[in-house]
């Protein structure tokens, strides 16, 4: 399958926002949902992507999907039918922290910390993407999504808490009750950005704070997505990932102050 001569980096269509450099981001993941070939038998795409990435990723796991049937019989009860089916191969790169999912949506690549650069890694998942191409031939790209999940340390204060609105833009605040603290939460917001139609899903999440220690985790997920009908070979495909990676920085910037940012400078 003909590949573009080189990756598209996001440099070539916005200014980039500041790299941080300790990045907070303990998982960035590449998520190309396609329409496969009807007749494709995903068994054996299993076990040909398990030869094909065997030399970089030699630890391959499949994952399934359990069903139940139950059929009416004589009893109450009737008979229950167990079904487990191949749903995909998970497969880690002999250094433990990249991980591709080949399953019967698509591909994805997973990068893990330590994460350095979007660039870094693009041409790996190039390389990858093609391979599956080769393997599965799909019949289109339904769906791009870029995701990043960063786990923030926040400071305690003197007080052995953290004031979430020092780090955190817009961060949720506990009721106005007296005698109530607020020790966890969870908030999601879902995006849209009208001129481009790309999506996010951002989610905070408050962690517990490890024994002995004078900060609390907190997780900050974003979670870029575009619907697309693209042919495999497009090389719109990384114009959108530019993209998505474009808007998911601003986002990233956007949620936090500037006394968080220079935890990471």
């Amino acid at each position: 399958m003909p590949a573009d001569p080189k990756p598209i980096m996001s440099s070539e269509l916005e200014s980039p926002i500041e790299n941080l450099a300790e990045a907070p981001i303990i998982e960035a993941v590449f998520d190309i949902k396609v329409e496969l070939p009807p007749d494709l038998d995903l068994v054996k795409l299993v076990a040909e992507a398990r030869k094909v990435f065997t030399v970089d990723y030699p630890k391959a796991s499949k994952f399934f999907q359990h069903s139940l049937q139950v059929s009416p019989g004589e009893d109450a009860a009737g008979a229950i039918e167990r079904e487990k089916t191949v749903r995909g191969v998970r497969l880690r790169h002999h250094s433990e922290n990249q991980l591709i999912h080949v399953h019967q949506e698509g591909f994805s690549f997973n990068r893990l910390a330590p994460y350095t650069s979007y660039d870094d890694y693009l041409p790996e998942v190039r390389r990858c993407w093609d391979l599956f191409c080769e393997m599965s031939r799909p019949v289109s790209v339904r769906r791009l999504a870029l995701r990043n999940i960063n786990r923030l340390q926040l400071p305690k204060n003197d007080q052995g808490t953290v004031p979430l609105s020092t780090f955190l833009q817009g961060a949720p605040g506990k009721p106005k009750i007296e005698g109530v603290g607020m020790t966890g939460f969870v908030s999601q917001r879902r995006l849209t950005e009208f001129e481009s139609g790309l999506e996010a899903a951002v989610t905070f999440a408050s962690e517990p704070s490890p024994n002995g220690t004078d900060w609390v985790p907190m997780i900050l997920d974003i979670d870029a997505s575009s619907s697309v009908s693209l042919d495999p070979t497009d090389s719109e495909i990384w114009t959108t990932f530019a993209k998505l990676r474009g808007l998911k920085n601003r986002i990233f910037h956007a949620s936090v102050t500037e006394e968080c940012l220079n935890q990471y400078r």
